[in-house]
């Protein structure tokens, strides 16, 4: 099955990911990385994509969709990914932080508060955060409670706190 993580830079997507990849228990594809030099062509970005598409793995496929591909949507009326994930709304997880969080994350960037709203907030970007079926809320909490909070989100197994939350929007508890 697999899995796609969203979400703004610095949220935790790719550290969550590489930690359970870590362990075994996931198998993990950044886009970020993968497609590196076609951000921006969608038809690129579509292949990538659909190349990782499937439910037939024995264990889960986490696929990070980062910050260049997720701007794909920001000049293209279409909104070409936002559609892609929508038909896969129930595998797509929302890995969150609020923009201060981001910030402090992005220590390599010179980026303001303002230019973080500006860009991993932005609208086109939203539209896409919201398409998930399940959000995981990295703010305030370790990378071991937020790993154990996705594992409760893909029911890798089950541990020692509540299970996860199928419904709507809304975070999964840390």
């Amino acid at each position: 099955m697999t899995f796609y993580l969203i979400g703004p830079s610095g949220a935790g997507k790719t550290t969550l990911a590489s930690a359970l990849e870590a362990q075994g228990l996931v198998r993990f594809v950044d886009s970020d990385v993968e497609l590196k030099g076609v951000e921006g062509r969608w038809e690129s970005v579509l292949q990538f994509l659909n190349s990782w598409d499937s439910d037939k793995d024995t264990i889960p496929l986490l696929v990070a969709i980062g910050a260049g591909t997720q701007d794909i949507d920001r000049n293209d009326p279409r909104r070409p990914l936002w559609n892609w994930l929508c038909s896969r709304s129930e595998h797509v997880l929302a890995i969150m932080c609020s923009p201060e969080e981001t910030l402090s994350r992005r220590s390599n960037f010179h980026d303001t508060l303002d230019s973080v709203n500006n860009t991993e907030f932005e609208s086109s970007r939203v539209l896409l955060y919201e398409v998930a079926c399940n959000s995981i809320v990295t703010s305030n909490v370790t990378d071991l409670e937020a790993t154990e909070a996705l594992k409760r989100a893909l029911r890798i197994e089950e541990t020692s706190t509540s299970s996860a939350n199928s419904g709507g929007h809304e975070p999964i508890p840390v």
